[in-house]
C-alpha cells in the first residue's frame, strides 16, 4: 500500500439554522492552514462565506481549526478561532496566507487595517473589527 495524500477539508455551518452543510465547502491537499487563512479573512471581510457564521479546518475526521464569527447591532464584528492543538495554532501563526477556488487576490493587508487581534489562551484568539462591516 503507498502513501496516500492527507487530505483537509472546510466545512461550514449556515447560520440562520447552526445547520453543517451536507458537503465540504472546499477540499485541499497542501497549504491547508493557508487556505484556512484565506477563508477566515474573506469571512471576516464579507468577501465569502456569507451563508456561514462558522467555518471549520479538518484533517480527514480530526477538527484542526474553528472560526466563530458573530456580529453586534452596530454591525462590529468579532471571530473566535479555536484550534485543536498547540502544533495548529503555531502554523496558523508561521503560514501564508493561500488563495484558493475563485479568489482575486490576497486579504491579509486588508484584514490587518480593520481587524485587530485580543488576547486570549494559546488555542483559542480573537479578532475585533475596527469599524462596522456590512
Amino acid at each position: 500500500m503507498g502513501n496516500q495524500p492527507t487530505v483537509y477539508y472546510l466545512y461550514g455551518r449556515l447560520k440562520d439554522t447552526d445547520r453543517w452543510e451536507g458537503q465540504p465547502l472546499h477540499a485541499f491537499k497542501e497549504k491547508a492552514m493557508g487556505k484556512f487563512k484565506h477563508a477566515v479573512y474573506s469571512q471576516g471581510l464579507r468577501r465569502r462565506f456569507l451563508d456561514y457564521d462558522k467555518i471549520y479546518l479538518y484533517m480527514g475526521r480530526t477538527r484542526v481549526a474553528k472560526c466563530e464569527l458573530s456580529t453586534n447591532d452596530e454591525k462590529y464584528r468579532t471571530l473566535q478561532l479555536t484550534f485543536s492543538t498547540r502544533e495548529a495554532a503555531a502554523e496558523w501563526t508561521a503560514c501564508q496566507e493561500t488563495i484558493f477556488g475563485t479568489s482575486i487576490g490576497l486579504l491579509e493587508v486588508e484584514f490587518k487595517a480593520i481587524y485587530r487581534g485580543v488576547d486570549g489562551n494559546p488555542l483559542e484568539w480573537r479578532y475585533l473589527s475596527s469599524r462596522p462591516i456590512g
